[in-house]
């Protein structure tokens, strides 16, 4: 069929529909401007658009539509849609020539990416070659599940990894339960309006039920994290809470971090900078592994530990996973600022002089090693009134270095555990 046949059979279509409207020519006049524009300009795969305009109208003219993204009053008009235009008709795409020189666009292996910015920056320059990159923030219905996690407000840590993720998921549905599940999320406020709720602000100002539940966990610091959390990125690295961060004011453990510290980071030129714009907060269950360095000096590493290397920075479970041999670069001459404390080690009183004097097991170990959140799941007291107490007995510290429950750890033999404390010694 031919453009003018088709252009005549939508015109008549839209006449016989419409014949007794009101402004019945004022229609005809914006559908045969809309097709003259369609015969003129080509779609996907160089076909014109008033050829497939009019091939989609044929096969649907049975059905109807609630959408209307060309913004067509023709498509309106023959009963394709519900939707009215509400803009321009065809809106410009994006077009991809304009002024200037091209651009390069490079993807590639991470592991070798450091290699290629060296050769790419040596060829055209430094002020010629840009790090662009997208990322993702954390939104409210996120930021909630991430909290609710890394706070374990279930109470399920010390059951197991399984009911930990599953009471805590479960919990999360509980507390937004007064939310509706899916597209804009509306609550009906005290004040009988209905409000848009788009972040945690909103979300606590207009729904008391939600309200509730914050306020419930308030020993938690439920609201804080929450505030402080959402809009932050995503995505984003977990380290041990004992990593010594490089800050203005030397190296200061990652939970010891304030505002009153700068943190360092590498610029856009490999240079060492530093920001006071950084956020560090706990996060969820985390396996931690010990990473021995080539000065027997061990540090505690999540896979998603960011290791410089001699082939750039790589994650910790590429290292362990990979047969091949990193060259790891480590702190030189400047030591961690850690106030290292000593934890008391407690023994069966008819088996201290076996375990002290013939298998050397240590009387104290460093505070540092030891997880409170472990201690407050499995003893419900913290390590302070642990300590307090006499401490922990050596199965049960090799327990809290394992973060797990002690009951996993209770048929070890007392000969292949001390030898671990000692290697986490407190020595005066």
């Amino acid at each position: 069929m031919t453009q003018e046949k088709i252009k005549t059979d939508i015109v008549s279509h839209v006449q016989k529909r419409h014949s007794d409207h009101k402004k019945l020519s004022g229609m005809l006049k914006k559908v045969n401007e809309e097709l003259t524009l369609l015969s003129s300009t080509e779609g996907i795969e160089s076909k014109n658009n008033l050829e497939n305009f009019y091939k989609i109208w044929q096969n649907n003219k049975d059905q109807s539509g609630d959408k209307n993204d060309i913004q067509s009053w023709t498509a309106f008009f023959l009963g394709m849609t519900s939707c009215k235009p509400t803009g321009e008709f065809m809106p410009d795409r994006r077009v991809f020539a304009r002024a200037g020189f091209p651009d390069i666009d490079t993807d590639f292996d991470y592991e070798d990416r450091d290699s290629v910015y060296a050769y790419i920056i040596d060829k055209y320059g430094r002020e010629n070659v840009g790090n662009i990159g997208t990322h993702g923030l954390l939104k409210f219905k996120s930021c909630v599940t991430r909290v609710v996690k890394a706070l374990d407000l279930a109470g399920s840590y010390h059951k197991g990894n399984d009911a930990y993720v599953s009471d805590n998921a479960a919990k999360v549905s509980e507390i937004l339960s007064p939310f509706p599940k899916g597209g804009l999320m509306k609550v009906k406020g005290e004040d009988g309006e209905n409000h848009l709720i788009q972040n945690f602000e909103d979300a606590y100002e207009h729904c008391a039920d939600f309200k509730g539940y914050v306020d419930k966990y308030e020993e938690h610091d439920f609201k804080k994290y929450l505030e402080q959390i959402e809009g932050t990125f995503a995505n984003f690295g977990c380290l041990a809470s004992n990593t010594p961060i490089l800050t203005s004011k030397g190296n200061i453990r990652i939970d010891q971090l304030s505002t009153k510290f700068s943190v360092a980071y590498v610029n856009k030129y490999g240079k060492i900078d530093y920001t006071d714009k950084f956020n560090s907060f706990k996060t969820g269950k985390k396996k931690v592994y010990r990473m021995r360095l080539s000065s027997n000096a061990f540090i505690d590493v999540t896979d998603e530990h960011l290791i410089f290397t001699d082939k750039g920075c790589i994650k910790f479970e590429k290292i362990r996973k990979n047969k091949k041999k990193y060259k790891i670069y480590g702190l030189k001459e400047e030591k961690a600022h850690i106030e290292e404390k000593a934890f008391p080690v407690m023994f069966d009183m008819e088996l201290q002089g076996v375990y002290k004097k013939h298998l050397g097991c240590p009387s104290w170990v460093k505070w540092s090693q030891l997880d409170e959140s472990w201690a407050k799941n499995q003893h419900s007291q913290s390590l302070e009134k642990l300590a307090s107490r006499g401490g922990l007995h050596p199965l049960e510290v090799m327990a809290n270095l394992k973060r797990v429950d002690w009951r996993e750890v209770k048929d070890m033999k007392i000969e292949e555990v001390i030898p671990i404390l000692k290697e986490i010694e407190f020595k005066e």
